[in-house]
């Protein structure tokens, strides 16, 4: 198994975040081509795909996976004045769990 985190930057705001992946597997070695990612695991040679939305799994082809996103505190404002929060979406596809939570012992 292997773990990486990777730091993006949007252009929009210039807003930093971390992003963390999990693979099942040891990735050897890896190689950027193009807007692709390679990672080799042994003699397996696997490539992220932004439009699968599933991983191969040997001997049982493409098998849907469990996504998490998650963000930190989010700061709207001062309590009562600017702490609002008016919409949200979420386009997705089978069973969607969605929660939001403050930080309660965060006063400011």
């Amino acid at each position: 198994m292997s773990e990486f985190f990777v730091y993006s930057i949007s252009s929009v705001g210039s807003v930093g975040a971390w992003s963390r992946y999990v693979f099942p597997f040891d990735v050897d070695d890896w190689a950027i081509s193009g807007d692709d990612l390679y990672l080799r695991s042994g003699d397996d040679i696997h490539v992220l795909n932004e439009d699968l939305t599933g991983d191969e799994v040997s001997g049982a082809g493409v098998q849907p996976f469990e996504g998490e996103i998650q963000w930190p505190w989010l700061d709207f404002g001062q309590p009562g004045v600017t702490k609002n929060l008016f919409g949200f979406d979420i386009v997705g596809e089978g069973d969607v769990s969605v929660s939001f939570g403050y930080d309660q012992s965060n006063g400011g």
